[in-house]
């Protein structure tokens, strides 16, 4: 006979937010700020990232940080119940911004212009068609970094693995990219600055 299995939860960290306590409070919780982060997408999609707080005036931006300030502390510490409400709260805050920015004669994000942000959240990228856009984004006066697509194929080409591994297996995703360090770079770097042992 087989011994009955006991489905157990894994332990939650003590510092964690009372809605990631269990399974039905965490899915509560989800099921509270799934919709705000697809409309957080959705408008930056639209007006680019993190440009859409820069379209409005200067009272209306502080009433979104505050708001953004309110749901991230809902997020870390709060309960379902602080979840629910500071995420209608947040979409909210997003579709007054989206309505004050299209009152006020802005433009959304050109469909040939693709933005992501690197890994860490550190720099915003925009990719353009040629260097023709580049220059005119990057007038716009937002902290980012533009490539043209002739750009990104030549940083493409000073590495040959990734479109190596793009070419021998279709489909593949790049999650990461590093280059080998040469030797005498960190020779000359002075990374070896320690008496030699001999």
């Amino acid at each position: 006979m087989k011994p009955a299995y006991k489905k157990q939860q894994a332990p939650v960290p003590p510092s964690a937010a009372p809605w990631v306590q269990s399974p039905d409070l965490y899915l509560a919780g989800r099921a509270a700020t799934d919709g705000m982060d697809d409309l957080a997408v959705r408008m930056e999609q639209k007006w680019g990232i993190g440009r859409l707080r820069l379209l409005v005036s200067a009272e209306w931006r502080l009433k979104f940080d505050t708001q953004r300030e309110k749901i991230n502390k809902a997020i870390d510490s709060g309960g379902v119940d602080d979840l629910r409400r500071e995420a209608a709260r947040m979409e909210a805050a997003w579709r007054k911004l989206d309505t004050l920015a299209t009152e006020g004669g802005a433009t959304p994000t050109p469909a040939d212009q693709w933005e992501v942000q690197d890994h860490d959240a550190m720099h915003l990228i925009i990719i353009v068609k040629d260097d023709m856009d580049a220059t005119a984004v990057a007038r716009n006066n937002r902290a980012c970094v533009v490539y043209s697509l002739s750009e990104v194929g030549r940083i493409l080409s000073a590495y040959p693995e990734i479109a190596a591994v793009k070419l021998g297996f279709p489909g593949s995703v790049v999650t990461a990219a590093r280059r080998k360090p040469d030797p005498v770079d960190l020779l000359t770097r002075g990374d070896f600055d320690d008496d030699i042992p001999f």
